[in-house]
């Protein structure tokens, strides 16, 4: 009867340690929040161009928020109101849509230096959503849509 039971003792042990041992890879990832902040600047280069600090920036509609900071002047994010021609999608050839991925809903989104924009949450929709960067004392694109691989926001999972 004891060796029974020491037997039958070890066997939940062993069964337990399996247990845990395969249960702690099956732990929930914690949430971990990004803030990405794209910080805008004129060009010193080039007249009337503007430059931002990452200008393909790849999102997860659950965990990333962004904003947009100025180092200089007044701009505007402008997700709507596009003057360049936007390529249709290259695996469905479907034309390009504008719209922003913005929470809470914005198409233009104005900021200065000192002033930046608030957090923006992105919907919960998978799409890259191109955007221009207008400088506001001109009234000009100083960052058009399809400079620098296509300026916008890559919304995943």
């Amino acid at each position: 009867m004891k060796i029974r039971q020491v037997v039958i003792g070890l066997i939940g042990l062993i069964s337990l340690g399996i247990a845990f041992g395969v249960g702690r890879y099956f732990r929930p990832i914690p949430l971990v929040k990004h803030d990405w902040d794209l910080y805008v600047s004129s060009d010193p280069k080039t007249t009337g161009h503007c430059l931002v600090s990452s200008p393909i920036q790849l999102m997860s509609y659950t965990n990333d928020r962004v904003r947009w900071l100025s180092e200089d002047n007044k701009y505007r994010v402008d997700f709507t109101s596009i003057t360049t021609p936007i390529p249709p999608d290259p695996i469905t050839h479907q034309p390009y849509t504008q719209e922003s991925p913005l929470e809470p809903s914005a198409d233009h989104v104005p900021f200065e230096k000192g002033s930046p924009t608030r957090y923006y949450n992105v919907h919960q929709k998978e799409n890259y959503y191109y955007y221009q960067i207008v400088d506001q004392s001109t009234g000009n694109p100083c960052k058009v849509a399809t400079e620098d691989r296509d300026t916008g926001l890559n919304v995943k999972r």
